[in-house]
C-alpha cells in the first residue's frame, strides 16, 4: 500500500513537472506494431510499452492508470524517466566501469535465473508426462489397500545425537523413562537438531510412509511412552517415543496415502535412472568420514 501511493505521488509530481508536449504528431506514428504515445530525443513510448509499465503496477492503480487523466499522468512518468535515461548516456554513465559492473553482474544474476526457471519448468513438463503416461499414476484401489495397511498415524518424540557414542551414552540414562515431560527434557538438553532441542523433541504425526522408514518400523512396533533407540539415519542418531497412534478414516488418509504412493512411484523411477545413467560422486581427499 505505501509503495503504490509513494508511486502515485511519483507520478503526479513528474506530471506537474513534465514540460509540455507539442501535438504535432511525428513520423511514424506506429512503431514495432504498436501506436506510438510519445517521442523522447526522437526515441518513441509506444503502447506496449505503456502496458508494460503499468502491467507492474498494483491492480488499484493500474485502473487508474488507464482513465483520461491517469494515462496523461503516467505517460508524463515515463517520458520523465526516459529523459533521466536519455541524459545519463549523453553524461556517458552508461560508459563508466562502475556502471558497467553493476550490469554485468545483474546479467550474471539473470543467466542464473532463467536456468532455474528453464530446469523447473523442464522438470515439470516430464512429471507431468510421467503422471500421463501411468508411470505415477496412482489407483484408488490401490489407495484403499494402503490405507487397509496402514489405517493409523503415529506420533512421537524424538531427539537426534550427532555422534554415536554419545547417543549410546543418554539411550542408557533414558531407559526409564515413561513420561512425555521427561523425554522432552532429554530432548532439549542433548538434541543436535535445534528444533528439536527447541521443542522438545516434538514431531508432526506421520502415516507410515510420510517419514523415514528406519524410524517409522520401530515407532510402529514400539509401545506407547516406551523409549527406542538409537536408530541411525544420514540425519544422526535417533532417540525416539512413540506418544500417541491414532486411527484414520478412508476419506480423512486418501489424500496423503496418495501423495506416498506417487512418492514411491517417482523413487523407483529415480531407481531406474541411476541404472541408465552414470553417476559417479567425487570424494573430497583427506575426509575420512567419506
Amino acid at each position: 500500500m505505501k509503495k503504490t501511493l509513494f508511486l502515485m505521488t511519483l507520478i503526479l509530481s513528474c506530471a506537474a513537472c513534465a514540460p509540455k508536449q507539442e501535438n504535432t504528431p511525428q513520423e511514424p506514428l506506429i512503431y514495432n506494431d504498436s501506436p506510438v504515445l510519445a517521442y523522447v530525443n526522437n526515441q518513441p513510448i509506444t503502447q506496449k510499452d505503456f502496458d508494460k509499465a503499468a502491467n507492474n503496477l498494483d491492480d488499484a492503480f493500474k485502473n487508474f492508470a488507464y482513465t483520461k487523466m491517469g494515462k496523461a499522468n503516467f505517460l508524463s512518468f515515463l517520458i520523465s524517466e526516459k529523459l533521466l535515461l536519455e541524459d545519463a548516456k549523453t553524461r556517458g554513465i552508461n560508459l563508466t566501469k562502475e556502471y558497467q559492473a553493476e550490469v554485468a553482474t545483474l546479467e550474471e544474476a539473470q543467466k542464473d535465473a532463467l536456468k532455474t526457471a528453464k530446469n523447473f519448468a523442464l522438470r515439470k513438463h516430464l512429471l507431468e508426462t510421467l503422471a500421463q503416461d501411468g508411470t505415477l499414476n496412482v489407483t484408488e484401489d490401490e489407495i484403499k489397500e494402503y490405507h487397509k495397511k496402514y489405517p493409523y498415524e503415529i506420533t512421537i518424540r524424538q531427539l537426534i545425537i550427532n555422534d554415536s557414542q554419545k547417543a549410546a551414552n543418554v539411550m542408557k540414562e533414558m531407559r526409564n523413562v515413561r513420561t512425555v515431560s521427561r523425554f522432552s527434557d532429554f530432548a532439549r538438553q542433548y538434541s543436535d537438531e535445534p528444533l528439536l532441542r527447541k521443542s522438545g523433541g516434538e514431531m508432526h504425526p506421520f502415516i507410515p510412509g510420510e517419514y523415514l522408514p528406519q524410524i517409522e518400523v520401530p515407532a510402529a512396533t514400539s509401545k506407547l511412552m516406551e523409549v527406542q533407540g538409537f536408530f541411525t539415519t544420514p540425519q544422526g542418531n535417533h532417540i525416539i517415543m512413540k506418544t500417541a497412534e491414532t486411527r484414520l478414516t478412508y476419506n480423512n488418509a486418501k489424500d496423503r496415502i496418495k501423495l506416498i504412493l506417487e512418492n514411491q512411484k517417482l523413487d523407483n523411477y529415480l531407481n531406474s535412472l541411476n541404472k541408465k545413467y552414470n553417476i559417479s560422486i567425487v570424494k573430497e581427499e583427506g575426509n575420512e568420514n567419506e
